[in-house]
């Protein structure tokens, strides 16, 4: 029997009705904990009720990827990355760093991207670029950009990436942070700025930015940006200034 999904509007009846065209005796809910706390289940549940539907609910669901996991993954990137770059015949640095990714791209499908990647889609469309080098040199700057709302968890980067942050802010261990990745790019030979991209044109920053907004991977970005902000962090890596976007109010002069 080919599987059949129901969603949208009305789909609680839609559902009833399925049930009972089926003739199902008894159903399996599967979910999580937290949404039956916040009262979500239920309204699934009343309508089953309703209409005399019998179910068993099973609630052991546990969110994938899990932090443990992103971090695992995290930390091989900073163990492995160096090795692998170096020598490509390390096969232990390569099988570990192909687990990395495994485990990134686990993360990203099931919680989505943010504003790296949404900037990163308009340098490649535009100029025909590696998305994963655009993504690469977009990555430290963005990050500077959501600590400002989110330090901590910027924080447990450095964290993972074997800095001591004993004893700082927040704010300041995700300072540590930053500085990590961008010693990482650096040692990988990974371009500092938008300038070494030759292709790169400040005069399309306007237009990268306006489409930079409309991408839907910015929607799950832990800070929603304006229009100038966007255009500040493309001007920073430009100018390779990179603290420069902290104030949206500060220019930044071609």
């Amino acid at each position: 029997m080919p599987p059949v999904s129901i969603m949208g509007v009305g789909c609680l009846e839609d559902i009833v009705d399925y049930v009972k065209l089926m003739n199902f005796k008894k159903e399996l809910i599967v979910t999580d904990k937290v949404l039956i706390q916040i009262g979500l289940i239920k309204k699934l549940t009343d309508t089953l009720d309703k209409c005399g539907a019998g179910y068993v609910i099973y609630d052991g669901i546990h969110p994938n990827p899990t932090v443990g996991n992103v971090n695992l993954g995290l930390k091989m990137l900073s163990d492995f990355l160096r090795r692998a770059v170096k020598e490509g015949t390390d096969i232990e640095a390569r099988e570990m760093m192909t687990y990395a990714e495994y485990l990134g791209g686990v993360a990203f499908n099931n919680v989505s991207l943010g504003y790296v990647h949404a900037m990163a889609h308009q340098l490649g469309g535009f100029y025909d670029l590696p998305h994963r080098g655009c993504n690469a040199i977009l990555f430290p700057a963005v990050t500077e950009y959501n600590a400002k709302v989110v330090p901590k968890r910027i924080a447990d980067i450095a964290i993972v990436m074997g800095k001591d942050v004993t004893g700082l802010s927040p704010e300041a261990a995700a300072q540590v942070a930053i500085a990590a990745i961008r010693q990482l790019s650096a040692d990988v030979n990974i371009p500092s700025g938008l300038k070494d991209l030759k292709a790169f044109s400040a005069k399309d920053i306007l237009t990268l930015s306006v489409n930079a907004l409309k991408d839907i991977c910015g929607a799950t970005n832990p800070k929603q940006a304006t229009q100038e902000e966007i255009e500040a962090i493309y001007k920073a890596l430009f100018k390779l200034q990179y603290s420069i976007f902290y104030s949206a109010n500060t220019a930044v002069d071609f």
